[in-house]
């Protein structure tokens, strides 16, 4: 099966690349899902699970202390979110072709052959200028809040496998949205991952009508 994994700085339009790309590949989407997975695994509340989701881990220390002390009284550690996490994205990549929305996918698959790794990046004032368009805040607040995700993201990549989240080695294309539409970022990673052979080109009697990531490209 093959499986491209999309990590991304908050405010860098990942997401909106993650579902135009596995639209256009007819791929499975695992991103939100993951969350359920994760607390119908640790019989939690989805709240529970959602509230240590990626958006808001804090730490990697005491990986594997935390792993044993497992859930107290209800309470779902950060490490053992990320163990139950990279559980269901390893299962999923065995089934089925696959788009992988953070949660240290890259990490999680690994080197596999079939998999593809994206970063993707844009810089502090365009981030800050789409955090404020969408949330109507300040730019002080943006940059607060920018700031803080990458740090939770960094510590997430960190505990679920001692590697650095914006490391570009981790990754087989490292993207910049700072002036890029999210179309024709999509239409790179396609294009890219089908170079890298992990995504088989169509053929003409296959193929499907033209999409509007074919046409960015």
């Amino acid at each position: 099966m093959a499986v491209i994994t999309i990590s991304r700085q908050l405010g860098s339009f990942g997401s909106i690349i993650a579902h135009l790309v596995a639209e256009d590949l007819g791929f499975h989407l695992l991103d939100s899902e993951i969350v359920d997975a994760v607390a119908e695994r640790a019989h939690v509340p989805t709240a529970v699970a959602d509230g240590v989701d990626e958006r808001a881990f804090r730490g990697a220390s005491g990986l594997f202390y935390s792993l044993l002390v497992g859930i107290q009284n209800g309470r779902l550690t950060p490490e053992a979110y990320v163990y139950f996490a990279t559980q269901v994205i390893r299962e999923a990549a065995a089934r089925e072709d696959l788009v992988v929305l953070g949660r240290a996918g890259q990490v999680a698959v690994g080197r596999n052959p079939r998999a593809f790794h994206v970063h993707i990046v844009a810089s502090m004032e365009a981030r800050v200028a789409r955090l404020v368009e969408r949330e109507h805040g300040t730019k002080l607040e943006a940059r607060r809040i920018l700031s803080e995700s990458d740090d939770f993201r960094r510590a997430y990549v960190w505990a679920a496998g001692q590697r650095t989240w914006d490391d570009p080695t981790l990754y087989d294309l490292v993207l910049n949205t700072t002036r890029l539409s999210p179309t024709f970022a999509a239409a790179m990673v396609v294009e890219s991952a089908r170079e890298a052979s992990v995504v088989p080109r169509p053929s003409k009697q296959t193929a499907r009508p033209e999409s509007a990531i074919a046409r960015a490209w």
